[in-house]
């Protein structure tokens, strides 16, 4: 039973006693009959091959071979509490249910009679004669930390190292010759001769910019120097193309989650961009390791050149990029699984370290401890995701700024509007009107524009498809025993055919009238047989049976189609019985009892009363009549059942209603109270929308001008502004209850981090509310909602932290957040506390006259009701309110459109708890938030994490980051496992090199540039790719076989992007844009599955490959070919294959087609075919062709032009594709 005891036991109790204490029973003889020949036999045969003294190794450091074994039990406490079935770790693991611990035996399960051997032995109260078993030596595995620390040499510190001066010959004149040139030396070899001058510059241009260079840059090239050419190259907006692709490889970078439906990363290009400018910005790696550990932290962070926004905060957006699923059973098991795939992709990318290895055990071979991986998850717990607003050009704040002076420049002290009379003349006269056509009758929905009734057969139809043995076409005469529900004595009836062919009929064309398009349609319930009304060549409206023999009425909308010219298409694909009748377009739906508005007439002549205006009447009719589904608590709620209604109009007992919302307050608990000018404890805003309306009259929105009650709110200063406001995390264990006032923005409940449940209404339903939803389209005024109580009660005692996001299209505004095991209070607009106090109106007159009382209160809240429902605008308001909010809105007009990042931000501070044998369900001991106990377990927050790694103090820091370097230049690592410093990895093959370039990097600035520029002009680099002539081949297969001295320049196949984006640019395709969204991936024919995109186009627009997305489920099949990692994890070192699949590509792939078409016709205007093959050749291979290749060259053209029977343009063609196939093109020589 290999871990029975890896879920931690909080509540011991009385039980626990010391080791000394716990003795074996004295059994009677019925408890020893029944433990000596039930219980000991059962344990013996399934427990002791793990936790017994006759284990090889102990598993969970758990004895069951004697009573102090299970009674001290292993690394999560007692296996077994007598009496207590529920609690005992050993009856949950036999039993399989998985609620303590895994299930055990691991490979079955016991039988159930011997599973109830097990649970009457423990409900009796385990007695247990066995004595305790002295531990044989080796049985447990101890961790001996400091051991490992000691012994392992990427633990030491960076040695200061002098480059050796003793060599045999004197080539070398760097310190990385020189080191180099040792090691060559020691193994009896010479270092290979320099490579030639094309061979060297088409290398270092791959190897900087991942490019070729053109035929005139490598002309120019061959007339400079060796420190010119990198220069210029390292000055090249290009360089952090290259370089950003092979950080994005670490940090498993996609736009998309995969899983199921590939839901995109929102925002993920951000960080992609932010990367190419680090690298061309060469930003000192301490602090491009601060910007991604804790870039949200930084008290002065780094600002975009020229759009001076925060760069730094986007470097946190790389812990967010792991794969996802929307719809996980577990959140936590989830959120756990996330935070391994966070750590491993941070400790290997920074540290070249496998801690995640510590999630279940302390690491097998290195000095890291179980206690320092969940330390880790700590600084993750105390951190959120967020959508960070990225001022461009600083407009926002700037505006901002403007606003708030202008508002603190404009003292106003009396706000109130100007007399409201033709507000309420325009309601007496447009209710009136409503109520008295309320008696009128409704009009006929089967009367109006009449297409067919079908009582003179298919005259009006034409057969557009029948089959040429079809019979005439002809309508039956009613059978009321077989159809019922016909309107007159035919209908169309396809029982009459005796063809099973699919027919098709179509009406004249006719413009459409009125807004329902009514039928009667019956027949076997078929999607395939249905009436289509085609506007515009499209299929706008179709119906299809919903009954088996009947005739049914049905109605489609056409309102948005009035005006516009249409015809009918009966469509019979399917030979089932499909009946219509009675086709008209009419003013209302069959079914619909809504009375008709006022006509225009009728309206124009409201307008003609004194003190009414037309656009107030339309405004009233609209609220009173076409607001179909009001919310319950709302004014026009009230006014529609008042003058529609009235004897439905709800009576509110208000003192009935104060009384309860006064107890509701006394019987909850206040989260967050948002009416004083600071934010709660915990609380976080990102962004500039969240400001609070204390000692604030004017909003400046005209829509809602005037500040209700101190709150937070996302529009005080326009509905343009964007932000976040986040909660401190907490246990979820009651109702949560928020007042706010919002439209067309998002609130929501993020459950363990969990940051998909916008994806997965299923299991999170209730938990967000979105931008469309009822609940955060408030109409302008506060009101209560809550987040679902079912969805409380399924994630009770789950950790969790609200949000409120504002992403510049609507605003929100909060008020207070409450826990509460009440129900939710009622929310009642306060206009309709005016209209209602005193009992409900009698008339309209007195209604209209409460109407105006409310507005001259002055109340903010009911005044901008009126505001918000167009009843009232700026001529309204005084002079200097009207010029105010003009001012500030004119003010936001020109800020442009919200711009977002993915990045971390910081929470609530919680430390974690160690997950025993990597499970939530068992909780260990409590680690503060701190890094690696081998490398001084300093407590830190976030940044100061960032800052122990980011130390020149670390031993790993700069040796990995060097190694990483070396690895992209050479092809293999100093160290050879760039992701792994422990003892799994390899060795370092130059140590002294190694420690020399560390100290080197970390004492010049940490310049990522300045490291690239040493080491590429070093003779090392600069060698030829096979070895000097001298050397024996016996003697290197000997010392050397696989180059590990570099005795020669390894031989190197191009990156996959390199390969494609070379493709480009020798064809003159190659399209320099930087930045921006990703150019969606080209899909195959094979492409195929949920979650699938529009495909992009064959060449990505041109763009160079890291511009390309990167979508998890539909990866592109070109860059897979050539190795290009899946993004699911850090990697650090590409695998670099050869295999027929790669040529397959080459010879095959459409896109490497066409770009040989193009390039070959780019050269078209070379018109001696001599110079035009040695320039396509030159291209491809950055050479110019010997007389032998070119001999080869024209012989193909002369082959291909045979076949074709004439040496034309695709004769080129094919030499461009068989160029594009050499080894040269796709490889570094």
């Amino acid at each position: 039973m290999r871990s029975l005891a890896i879920f931690s036991f909080l509540l011991f109790g009385s039980f626990l006693r010391a080791e000394e204490e716990i003795q074996p029973d004295q059994l009677t003889p019925e408890q020893s009959e029944f433990f000596e020949s039930k219980v000991r036999p059962l344990l013996a045969e399934h427990c002791y091959d793990c936790h017994s003294n006759q284990a090889k190794k102990l598993k969970g450091k758990l004895f069951l071979d004697s009573k102090w074994g299970w009674a001290t039990g292993g690394v999560g406490g007692p296996a077994i509490i007598p009496g207590d079935l529920v609690e005992s770790m050993v009856i949950d693991a036999v039993r399989h249910t998985e609620e303590l611990v895994d299930a055990m035996p691991p490979k079955y399960k016991i039988e159930d009679e011997e599973i109830a051997i097990l649970e009457k032995w423990v409900a009796m109260g385990a007695p247990d004669p066995r004595p305790k078993v002295e531990e044989k030596e080796g049985l447990v595995e101890e961790f001996d930390l400091q051991k490992r620390f000691a012994e392992h040499w990427s633990w030491r510190p960076v040695r200061t190292v002098t480059p050796p001066t003793s060599l045999v010959t004197g080539e070398a004149t760097s310190a990385i010759d020189r080191f180099v040139q040792k090691k060559v030396e020691d193994a009896g070899l010479q270092p290979a001769l320099p490579a030639d001058q094309r061979t060297w510059i088409r290398r270092v241009y791959f190897d900087l910019i991942g490019l070729p260079p053109t035929p005139d840059q490598l002309t120019k090239s061959l007339s400079q120097s060796k420190e010119q050419i990198v220069d210029q190259l390292l000055a090249s907006t290009h360089f952090g193309e290259k370089w950003a692709r092979h950080w994005m490889d670490l940090v498993r970078y996609a736009d998309t989650y995969g899983h199921e439906f590939d839901f995109g990363i929102d925002h993920a290009h951000e960080y992609r961009d932010y990367l190419i400018r680090a690298f061309n910005e060469d930003v000192p790696y301490d602090d491009f390791i601060r910007e991604h550990l804790a870039g949200d932290l930084l008290k002065n962070p780094r600002r975009h050149p020229k759009e001076k926004y925060n760069e730094s905060v986007i470097g946190t957006g790389f812990w967010y990029f792991h794969d996802a699923t929307h719809g996980p059973t577990d959140v936590l098991q989830n959120e756990s699984d996330h935070q391994d795939n966070q750590i491993d992709v941070m400790s290997k990318a920074f540290q070249g370290l496998t801690i995640s290895c510590a999630r279940c055990h302390d690491h097998k071979f290195d000095a890291i401890s179980t206690a320092d991986y969940y330390a880790l998850t700590g600084f993750l717990n105390s951190s959120a995701k967020v959508d960070y607003p990225l001022d461009v050009w600083g407009w926002r704040e700037n505006t901002l700024t403007k606003q708030k002076e202008l508002l603190a420049s404009t003292p106003i002290e009396n706000v109130s509007p100007n007399n409201p009379e033709e507000i309420i003349q325009s309601f007496i006269a447009t209710a009136n009107l409503i109520r008295k056509k309320q008696h009128e009758p409704l009009p006929d929905p089967w009367q109006g524009q009449l297409i067919d009734d079908f009582e003179k057969g298919m005259e009006k139809w034409t057969l557009a498809h029948r089959d040429a043995n079809a019979s005439a076409i002809a309508t039956i005469e009613v059978n009321a025993s077989s159809t019922q529900g016909a309107r007159g004595s035919q209908w169309f009836d396809t029982r009459t055919f005796n063809t099973r062919e699919p027919l098709t009929w179509v009406s004249p064309t006719f413009t459409i009238e009125h807004p329902y398009l009514n039928l009667l349609i019956g027949g076997n319930l078929s999607p395939h047989n249905r009436l289509e009304l085609i506007v515009d060549g499209k299929v706008a409206l179709h119906a299809s049976p919903k009954t088996e023999q009947n005739l049914s009425p049905i109605s489609l909308d056409a309102s948005q189609l009035v005006g516009k010219m249409g015809r009918l298409r009966i469509s019979w694909k399917v030979p089932q019985p499909f009946f219509l009748d009675q086709i008209v377009f009419a003013n209302r739906a069959w079914d619909d009892q809504t009375r008709p508005g006022p006509t225009p007439a009728e309206i124009a002549e409201l307008s003609k009363l004194p003190n009414t205006s037309q656009p107030l009447i339309n405004q009233w009719i609209s609220l009173i009549t076409k607001n179909k589904k009001p919310d319950h608590w709302s004014p026009e709620k009230f006014l529609q059942d008042l003058v529609l209604r009235p004897e439905q109009t709800v009576d509110h007992n208000w003192t009935r209603l104060d009384r309860a919302y006064s107890n509701y307050l006394s019987g909850s608990t206040s989260f967050a109270d948002f009416s004083k000018s600071e934010l709660p404890e915990g609380w976080v805003k990102t962004g500039q929308a969240f400001q609070f309306t204390q000692n604030n009259k004017i909003r400046l929105d005209a829509q809602r001008p005037f500040i209700e009650t101190p709150s937070i709110d996302s529009s005080l200063y326009g509905k343009k502004r964007v932000g976040t406001l986040r909660s401190p995390i907490f246990t979820i264990d009651q109702n949560i209850h928020i007042r706010l006032n919002a439209e067309q923005s998002m609130v929501r409940l993020v459950i363990e981090n969990y940051g998909m449940a916008i994806h997965s209404e299923l299991l999170f339903n209730g938990s967000i509310y979105k931008k469309d939803s009822r609940q955060t389209n408030g109409q302008g005024a506060f009101k209560w909602i809550q987040i679902e109580p079912k969805t409380i009660k399924k994630y009770a005692g789950k950790k969790a932290y609200l949000e409120f996001v504002d992403d510049g299209d609507g605003y929100i505004q909060v008020d207070q957040v409450r826990f509460a095991q009440k129900a939710l209070p009622q929310s009642l607009h306060p206009l309709v506390r005016e209209l209602s106090e005193f009992g409900t109106p009698e008339s309209i007159e007195q209604t209209a006259e409460l109407l105006s009382q409310a507005f001259l209160s002055g109340k903010p809240d009911i005044l901008n009701w009126f505001f918000h429902r167009g009843l009232a605008g700026s001529s309204m308001h005084r002079p200097e309110v009207h010029n105010l909010i003009t001012s500030g809105e004119k003010l936001a007009q020109d800020l442009p459109a919200p711009r977002f990042a993915l990045t971390m931000s910081q929470a609530t501070p919680e430390n974690a708890r160690v997950y025993v044998r990597g499970s939530y369900k068992s909780l260990g001991e409590e680690v503060p938030h701190r890094y690696l106990e081998a490398l001084g377990s300093k407590e830190v927050d976030r940044l100061g994490l960032a800052n122990l790694i980011a130390s020149s103090e670390n031993p790993l820091t700069s040796r990995v980051m060097v190694n990483r370097i070396w690895l992209h230049l050479f092809g293999r690592g100093i160290v050879p496992t760039p992701d792994d410093f422990g003892p799994q990895g390899q060795l370092p093959s130059h140590p002294e090199l190694l420690d020399w370039l560390a100290n080197d990097f970390a004492t010049h600035g940490w310049s990522i540039k300045r490291m690239i520029r040493q080491i590429v002009l070093s003779r090392t680099y600069g060698q030829a790719s096979v070895p000097h002539p001298e050397i024996d081949p016996e003697k290197i297969a000997q010392t050397d076989p696989q180059n590990k001295w570099l005795h020669r320049m390894p031989v190197r196949r191009l990156q996959a992007e390199a390969i494609r984006d070379a493709l480009l640019a020798v064809s003159g395709k190659l399209n320099a844009q930087a930045y921006g969204p990703g150019v969606p991936t080209y899909l195959t024919a094979f492409m195929t599955g949920r979650g699938a995109r529009p495909s992009g186009p064959l060449d990505g627009h041109g763009r160079r490959s890291v511009y390309q997305a990167v979508y998890r489920n539909f990866l592109n099949p070109f860059l897979l070919a050539f190795d290009m990692p899946s993004p699911f994890g850090p990697k650090g070192r590409r695998s670099s294959s050869n295999v027929p699949a790669q040529a397959l590509t080459l010879m095959n792939d459409p896109f490497v087609q066409r770009m040989a078409v193009i390039w070959a016709k780019s050269t078209a205007q070379i018109q001696d075919p001599l110079n035009r093959a040695q320039h396509m050749y030159e291209q491809a291979v950055g050479h110019r062709p010997d007389e032998s290749k070119t001999d080869q060259l024209l012989a193909f053209l002369d082959k291909q032009g045979e076949l074709y029977g004439q040496k034309d343009h695709r004769a080129w063609n094919d030499l461009a594709h068989a160029l594009f196939n050499l080894k040269g093109f796709s490889y570094l020589q």
